[in-house]
């Protein structure tokens, strides 16, 4: 499209608006295909031309050419990457006339001056510029007000409070181009003064806008013929295309400066936000941050860095950083050397060093960590610095904390391995420099495990803090009382003159021990074993020293508990040959190599087999036979007696129902079990899994517990033989005589069956005091209704005097030794022993 000004030098003179129009709406939409707004331009451009009554063969290549620059600036634009919608920059607006007023118009005007010099006969340059100068108006007047209209910019113009003042400065614009354009012969720099003005009001959109108006209203006086008559202005000097130009150039410095004022208003935004972030930023974190100038003079402080100091923001301000910010040495009080002083003067990032304390205004302390950084200038000069600092005080105690917490163990505060390991050490490096000797006291607690598993682990942990309490108070203050681990505790005797020394401690620490402890209701007594080994003669170093004590406490837990014990050269031999003992041991519960052995109970005719005992025997791979009195102390100390426990129950009802599926006639059969060390395993679950795989019932099953294990847990084993009972299993006594049990136990628990020690049935008949025993174990037996098995029987005088009393059942050699199932089966089949009767006598 474009409008025809009547001149006195050519029949016509382009004005192209409708072009501009064109590309910034393609620039706006950005299709992904141009051509086919292309040619529909060129059919509506061909139209309005013969509409307009130019009917010629010009129409087609003029018109094509017109819609050919449009999609060479379109394709220019786009292929360097340039936005121009919104007129962001003045850069900006610079590409984009340059490609759509000058760049891309130049092959349309070259074939429009052709053209025109060979159809029409006018001057070849002539068309050239006045096809170029209409094409930068149109440019000029269109494109921007096309491409700075965002959504809501109408109502920003005449938003409330603003409508009136903008509608009277653009009535004064008008006003002042149609006076302008009236008198003045040159009326671009009048036309100019008030769109100035008005950039600094409107903005982009409304710049642009207000000069295409201005314009529309130039061209209208224009066709009408309406401009001022100069005296001395003659034909030719000013004709429509100079006019175009120098209407484009009045507008197009009020959009220019508009869009620069958009930029400053976007740049102070910019910074306004930054600022504003920088700001809250600061004043959310949780360090303290100082800012200062080249004097070190007090420039910005955060809310932080205020409450650190003590100093209020409005009173620190322009004060030396060394007033406001006091470093101390915290090991020697004195004032330390700012970071932020080397930093500026170094021109580096440093940090405070450690150790440093901030004194507050008021005196008060906390201990810092910081970091200090210059501050540059545009030219890279340090105009001043920057100084971070947090407060390390919880951090600080919590390391401490932590620190202590891995030395020493969590539940007594004793030193633990670790700092004994380190103290131990040292120990050492001072007995070589002074030529004096060390001891280590290992301390074992005797049947702690027993309180453990009877009463819980909170009534064992309150037992071992008192225990470890009582260690502290019989060595000196120097000394170290460590833990160890479970219920071993080590103490670190320094600077000993004499062996005689460490044995006194060992015997004030078995004295203590003694005494009763109190934990909640409960009256506890416990006891140690202690082994002693002293430097150099028993170990060069710590982990040999350790292991020649450790040895020796178990040559004193062996010799019968409650003692204490020297490191002898043999004990190195009996630990290993312990510690191979379990090895081995562990490898036989999980490859098979225990096994059951059967020793009969005789009913009173002392013939007929009643009953049966399940006893352990352990057949290494060699072919050698484990004494039971060899290995079992050794599982209850490693902890595998309880899975033992459960193997000889399953593997018992196993044989029973097997030889009951073979036909042979079957008994009741006693296990002997650690109740107390199946009390957290579920025991009663063990024993319903147990019956469950066999298919046995429990009237077939006779559960033995010791003597000592019912002392120790009353009310965890009232639980267990009551579901016991519920199940059918018949519960012994085993070893009665041989512990602690009163007759309040007796009552109270429910016993079906007593068993005599074998240490009273070893004395009969020769000892009549031994006799006066039996006779009293019987007799409480028979009141309290049970049934009393005498083990160890091995004489026909023994079966005698036991049948003459009243013993219920015996079990001993005289009948039979232990034997393997298949013997036994063969005994089952025969029910009972003829020649041990005959031996026996009538009772």
């Amino acid at each position: 499209m474009s409008l025809l000004l009547p001149t006195e030098t050519a029949d016509y003179a382009p004005i192209r608006v409708g072009g501009a129009l064109a590309l910034g709406l393609l620039l706006r939409w950005r299709p992904t295909q141009v051509w086919p707004y292309l040619v529909a331009g060129l059919i509506a451009l061909v139209i309005s031309n013969v509409l307009g009554g130019r009917i010629d063969g010009l129409v087609w290549p003029v018109s094509a050419a017109r819609v050919a620059e449009i999609g060479l600036a379109y394709y220019l634009l786009r292929r360097w990457d340039i936005d121009p919608v919104g007129l962001g920059t003045a850069k900006n607006l610079g590409q984009l006339l340059m490609i759509a007023a000058v760049v891309a118009p130049l092959p349309s005007a070259a074939f429009a001056g052709w053209v025109a010099a060979e159809q029409v006969g006018s001057p070849y340059w002539s068309a050239v510029f006045t096809w170029l100068v209409g094409n930068a108006f149109g440019m000029v007047v269109g494109l921007p007000a096309v491409l700075a209209y965002r959504p809501g910019r109408f109502t920003q113009l005449w938003a409330a409070g603003q409508g009136a003042a903008n509608a009277a400065i653009v009535v004064l614009s008008l006003a002042t181009t149609a006076l302008a354009w009236l008198m003045l012969a040159r009326p671009f720099v009048v036309l100019a003064v008030p769109l100035l003005l008005a950039a600094f009001r409107f903005g982009r959109f409304g710049t642009a806008l207000l000069c295409a108006a201005n314009m529309a209203l130039v061209i209208a006086l224009a066709l009408g013929g309406l401009h001022a008559d100069v005296p001395g202005l003659e034909p030719g000097q000013l004709g429509s295309s100079e006019l175009a130009l120098y209407c484009a150039l009045s507008i197009l410095g009020p959009v220019v400066v508009s869009i620069v004022l958009a930029e400053r208003d976007l740049t102070r935004e910019a910074l306004f936000q930054e600022k504003e972030l920088a700001q809250v930023t600061l004043e959310s974190i949780g360090d303290a941050v100082v800012a200062v100038d080249a004097e070190e003079k007090i420039v910005y402080m955060n809310r932080v860095a205020c409450d650190m100091t003590g100093w209020p923001l409005e009173h620190a301000i322009g004060r030396n950083m060394h007033e406001v910010v006091c470093i101390h040495d915290a090991e020697t009080g004195d004032p330390a050397p700012a970071p932020l002083d080397r930093a500026m003067r170094d021109d580096k990032v440093l940090g405070l060093a450690l150790n440093s304390l901030l004194v507050r205004r008021d005196g008060y302390t906390s201990a810092i960590e910081d970091s200090a950084a210059p501050i540059h200038d545009r030219a890279g000069r340090v105009i001043g610095g920057v100084m971070v600092f947090h407060d390390v005080s919880e951090s600080r105690a919590m390391a401490l904390k932590m620190s202590h917490l891995a030395q020493h163990d969590y539940l007594t505060d004793l030193p633990n391995r670790i700092l004994l390991q380190d103290r131990l050490t040292q120990a050492m490096l001072h007995s070589q420099r002074a030529g004096t000797a060390l001891a280590t006291l290992f301390i074992d607690l005797d049947h702690f495990k027993r309180i453990n598993d009877s009463l819980g682990h909170h009534v064992g942990d309150r037992l071992l803090q008192q225990v470890a309490a009582r260690l502290r108070q019989v060595v000196r203050g120097d000394d170290t009382v460590s833990r160890q681990g479970g219920d071993e505790f080590v103490i670190l005797l320094d600077r000993l003159k004499q062996q005689g020394d460490a044995a006194r401690v060992a015997e004030k620490v078995i004295a203590a021990l003694d005494q009763v402890f109190e934990v909640e209701e409960h009256h506890l007594y416990v006891s140690c074993s202690i082994g002693i080994a002293i430097y150099p003669h028993d170990g060069m170093d710590p982990p040999s020293l350790m292991r020649s004590a450790d040895a020796a406490m178990y040559h004193a837990k062996k010799s019968g508990r409650r003692r204490f014990a020297f490191f002898a050269p043999e004990m190195n031999e009996q630990v290993t040959r312990r510690l191979m003992l379990e090895t081995a041991l562990r490898r036989a519960v999980v490859e098979g190599e225990l096994q059951l052995y059967y020793q009969p109970k005789v009913a009173r005719d002392a013939s007929t087999i009643c009953g049966l005992e399940a006893l352990v025997r352990w057949h290494r791979p060699d072919g050698a036979l484990v004494s039971p009195e060899e290995f079992i102390s050794v599982a209850e100390e490693a902890g595998l007696i309880g899975e033992i426990d459960a193997w000889v129950m399953e593997e018992a009802t196993r044989q029973v129902a097997a030889w009951r599926l073979a036909g042979i006639p079957v008994v009741p059969v006693a296990v002997n079990v650690s109740v107390l060390r199946l009390v957290g395993e579920d025991f009663l679950g063990a024993v319903d899994r147990a019956l469950a795989a066999s298919g046995v019932e429990g009237s077939m099953l006779q559960v033995e517990v010791t003597e000592s294990q019912v002392l120790a847990n009353d009310e965890g084993t009232r639980a267990i033989f009551t579901g016991l009972r519920a199940r059918g299993i018949q519960i012994a006594i085993d070893d009665f005589g041989n512990g602690r049990a009163s007759l309040s136990y007796l009552c109270g628990l429910p016993f079906d069956v007593l068993k005599i020690d074998r240490s009273f049935v070893a004395a009969l008949p020769t000892d009549p005091r031994q006799a006066l025993v039996v006779d009293a174990i019987l007799g409480i037996a028979k009141a309290l209704r049970f049934k009393v098995v005498a083990e160890g029987v091995e004489t026909a005088g023994q079966v005698d005097i036991l049948l003459r009393r009243g013993c219920d059942e015996l079990q001993g050699f005289l009948f039979s030794k232990p034997v393997p199932a298949a013997q036994m089966a063969e005994l089952l089949r025969h029910g009972r022993f003829d020649g041990a009767r005959s031996a026996a006598g009538s009772p």
